[in-house]
Order: C-alpha cells, then sequence, then structure tokens
C-alpha cells in the first residue's frame, strides 16, 4: 500500500494538475489499476486473501462437532486440548496436522471467551463485603475464626472484624460498625450469594432474608449480588482478603479476645493504608448517605418451644429453665464476639453453640423478677404433677 504522502501526491497531479493516470503510473512506478483504485477511494483497504486448506475444510464440520459435545463433558482442570482433538481426528480417519488442529482451537476460544469492561468506581457508589477463613491464636489456643472484610470501592478504604462464626449475626453486626467506622453508607452493597443475605437464588433475582432486609432498608442501601461460582465480579474484596492475610495476619495474631485483635487489626489495616487512599476518602466520606438517628440492632428472630418441664433449647445444643432462670443480657455478655452481639430470648436468653463455645456464666435473676418457684409448683405449672395445666407445648419467640 502507498503513504499517506504518495496518496496524496497522486490524487493532486490527476484531479487538480489534470495529468493522466497513465503517466501518473510511470512517474510513480505504480500500476494503473492502483492509480485508479486510489481516485475511486482515497484510502482503500487491504483485502486479506484466505488461503483454502481443503484438508481443514473436510475436518472441520466435524472438529466443531467434537468441540460442542465435549464442552459440556469438561472442567476447569480437564479440559479440552488440541493434542486430544488431533487424535480423535486420526482415530476417525482425518489426514489433519497438528498445527491446523491448534490453530482452530484458539479461534474457538477467542470467539467464546468473556469480554471484560473496566471498572471505574464512582465516590460513595458501592462497597464490597466478603467473609474470609483465618487463624489467629486466642488465649493461647489456635482458633479457625472468620474474617469480615469491608471495602469502599472508590478510595480503597477497609473495615476488618473478626467473628467465631459466620453466620447471620455476625454479618448484621459487621454492618452496623462498618457503617458506623466509615461515618456513612455507600449507595451500593455487593456480595455473593451467601445465607445470611440470601434465602433463594432464583437468577438474576434473590429472595432477601427477613433480618438483611430491614438492614438495607434501615440504612437506605441497595444490596446487589455477584453471579454463582463468579468470583471476579467483586475482585475488589477478593484481592484485598488475600492480602490483608500476608499484610496484618502473619504472623498469627494473639490476643486474649477477639474484640482486642479486631481492633489491633484495623489500627495495622488504617496505618498501613497509602497516602493516596485517605486523599480519596477525603472525598468519599462527606457524600456517604448519613447515618439514621438510631442503629440498626443486630439479632435474630427464632421461634423455640418449651416443653413440659419449663426448659427450652436453642439450636439444640443448650437448655434452659424458661421459669426460674435467667442469664445475663447479650451486651453485658458479648455473644460470639465478647464485644457485645447476642441473641437473646424476650430480651435476656443468649444462645450458645455447645462445642467450642465458652460456658455461659453463672445464671442470675434479672432485678426485679419474682423469687423462683418451688419445684413442686414448676412441675405443677409445667403439667407434672396432680392439678397441673396438662399443657404440653408452649411457644415463644426468641429475639
Amino acid at each position: 500500500m502507498l503513504g499517506v504522502m504518495d496518496i496524496y501526491a497522486l490524487r493532486r497531479k490527476v484531479l487538480i494538475e489534470g495529468q493522466s493516470q497513465r503517466r501518473v503510473a510511470r512517474e510513480m512506478g505504480v500500476a494503473r489499476d492502483t492509480v485508479r483504485r486510489y481516485l475511486a477511494t482515497p484510502a482503500p483497504e487491504r483485502q486479506r486473501r484466505r488461503h483454502s486448506s481443503p484438508v481443514l475444510d473436510r475436518a472441520r464440520p466435524r472438529l466443531e462437532q467434537l468441540l460442542e459435545e465435549w464442552s459440556h463433558r469438561t472442567t476447569a482442570k480437564q479440559r479440552i486440548t488440541g493434542r486430544r482433538l488431533h487424535r480423535q481426528l486420526r482415530e476417525e480417519g482425518y489426514e489433519v496436522g497438528l498445527t491446523l488442529v491448534l490453530a482452530e482451537l484458539r479461534e474457538w476460544r477467542r470467539r467464546r471467551a468473556e469480554v471484560y469492561v473496566p471498572l471505574v468506581h464512582r465516590p460513595a457508589a458501592s462497597a464490597q463485603v466478603d467473609f474470609f477463613e483465618v487463624r489467629v491464636d486466642l488465649a493461647g489456643e489456635r482458633r479457625r475464626v472468620w474474617l469480615l472484610l469491608f471495602r469502599l470501592m472508590h478510595s480503597g478504604r477497609d473495615y476488618v472484624r473478626l467473628y467465631e462464626r459466620q453466620d447471620q449475626l455476625a454479618f448484621l453486626d459487621g454492618h452496623v460498625r462498618a457503617f458506623a467506622h466509615f461515618g456513612g453508607v455507600p449507595r451500593r452493597m455487593i456480595y455473593d450469594n451467601l445465607s445470611a443475605a440470601v434465602r433463594r437464588v432464583q437468577f438474576p433475582r434473590r429472595r432477601l432474608t427477613e433480618r438483611f432486609a430491614a438492614l438495607a432498608s434501615h440504612y437506605a442501601f441497595e444490596p446487589s449480588f455477584a453471579r454463582p461460582r463468579q468470583g471476579h465480579d467483586k475482585d475488589g474484596v477478593e484481592g484485598r482478603g488475600r492480602g490483608l492475610r500476608w499484610q496484618v495476619l502473619t504472623p498469627l495474631p494473639r490476643g486474649d479476645s477477639l474484640q482486642q485483635i479486631s481492633d489491633e487489626m484495623q489500627a495495622e489495616v488504617d496505618r498501613l493504608a497509602p497516602e493516596r487512599v485517605w486523599e480519596r476518602f477525603a472525598t468519599e466520606g462527606p457524600l456517604l448517605r448519613p447515618l439514621p438517628a438510631v442503629a440498626f440492632e443486630p439479632r435474630r428472630m427464632q421461634p423455640v418451644s418449651v416443653n413440659r418441664s419449663a426448659m427450652i433449647r436453642l439450636e439444640g445444643a443448650c437448655a434452659l429453665d424458661a421459669l426460674s432462670r435467667w442469664v445475663l443480657g447479650p451486651r453485658a455478655l458479648g455473644g460470639p464476639q465478647g464485644d457485645g452481639l447476642g441473641r437473646r430470648l424476650r430480651g435476656r436468653l443468649p444462645a450458645w453453640s455447645g462445642a467450642g463455645q465458652p460456658s455461659p456464666p453463672a445464671l442470675r435473676r434479672p432485678a426485679g423478677a419474682l423469687p423462683p418457684l418451688p419445684r413442686p409448683a414448676l412441675a405443677q405449672a409445667a403439667g407434672l404433677a396432680p392439678g397441673g395445666a396438662g399443657a404440653d407445648r408452649r411457644t415463644g419467640r426468641a429475639l
């Protein structure tokens, strides 16, 4: 092809100076067909010749059929290779070379490849959330705990908290603490399809759990969810979780409580944050949605049953006397983390998991409660003695 200046000179000589195409072709050393082509189109496109391959043309229908059939019988590690396709074609009598099969396989993968669009995160527009399994030395014992990570996607500021369980109570409590730490609420929160937030996936829609829907309504944010088994949909928090394991969780942190370790981790995360994080947060912070006047109360509604012995059972692991015994309130005990999170029955009874969990403290009666009933009276109230009510079950609600 001619360069831009050559095309300009050719068209000027013919169209402006009036020279003949024969003379211009002779002076510039090109064919007259080339002169006519550049006169018709100022910048004609190069026509690429398609090299024909009779051998590949005969094998291509069968090759495409194999790719379509085998694509549903593979995994990420047991995938289709060019050598396997070449062997299959040769066994079926197709005399085709390995190079041609590899070229066709590359083109087939290119056509099926997913297209990625670079994301631009506007200030206060979104945050990503996820749990990560980590290990810590808690009170001299190596324990498996869960790191809940919140990441503001524009500024890159993080909030971290450790919990003993990856359950809904920890999930709700982490939101309340993270929003208070940031001083506001992003417009959109991005999650994977964890059971604490999603009751059922009806792609592309989700049916939310009752308490998570209440949380989203309280703070007025839009919950968004990644596609199932597509971790790169929220790669910001995924990559940051791996980085935190190396930066602040190696060597394993030590402490007497998860609250102490969490506070030390958060201080270390803020200290190691680059200067650009604080510069961007100075712009993002004022744009966050203001916090409501009253913070959301992280709790879970759980129905429980009272048996004939006036006992209740929470999560099948702990039975408590529903008539004569009370325990300390959740904010005094600390629940699963020891920092104020608990589960309540009528505001007073926390649930204990049993194995691997700390024992509940000594039972006590709340201030102003009636004195305990004597055992005969308890038995009569439960229907176990003559004259009792005789009811076999009564239901209550755990708040």
